[in-house]
């Protein structure tokens, strides 16, 4: 079983490229999930088990069980020795009211995201003449040139800056990037 999907992508400008994907509840579930927190649960009384015996056999990584482990109160039920019956409902109660998706992670989503490919074309584009003319482009202007172009057609109120770490993706990927950056900063100063 694997815990991590790692693909390669774009060989052509880093060979050697490996890209850890998303794996939030991609390789388990709620159902799978409660079945091993109740292993756990039921192993506690053995003088032989071990957190690791479970998590050897899931696909749910060991910081998200442990978070589940104690959230959900099984953690302070284990220790007060009470019934598996009443560990059962309290865990089936705590993972019903376990969003899948929490606001805290969409606002964090929102901020890394990428360009399209044909958006992404453009941008380079753009900053390939600016180069030509002999203009380089500061970091914080082609951070400013990526929220507008992402945020076309956005409400002002739902708009969101880009980070500095999708900046830092693209100058991977392209390196011209980074030499037209680095001009920008030479010119400016800012270095």
């Amino acid at each position: 079983m694997e815990k991590f999907n790692i693909v390669a992508k774009d060989k052509s400008v880093r060979p050697n490229a490996v890209v850890k994907q998303k794996v939030y509840k991609q390789n388990y579930n709620n159902h799978d999930l409660t079945n091993y927190l109740i292993m756990h649960y039921k192993g506690q009384k053995n003088l032989g088990h071990t957190l690791q015996t479970i998590l050897l056999q899931t696909t749910v990584p060991r910081a998200t069980f442990l978070r589940h482990w104690e959230k959900s109160g099984l953690k302070s039920m284990a220790l007060q020795k009470k019934p598996l019956d009443q560990a059962k409902t309290v865990l089936c109660s705590y993972l019903a009211n376990v969003k899948l998706n929490s606001k805290n992670t969409e606002a964090a989503t929102n901020a890394n995201k990428y360009l399209s490919p044909d958006e992404e074309m453009s941008f380079l584009q753009i900053l390939c003449g600016l180069a030509a003319c002999g203009k380089g482009v500061t970091k914080q202007e082609a951070m400013a040139m990526i929220d507008d172009i992402i945020n076309v057609d956005v409400d002002s109120r739902h708009q969101v800056e880009c980070s500095e770490k999708v900046l830092r993706r693209m100058m991977e990927k392209h390196p011209e990037l980074v030499k037209i950056i680095s001009a920008g900063i030479v010119r400016s100063g800012e270095g």
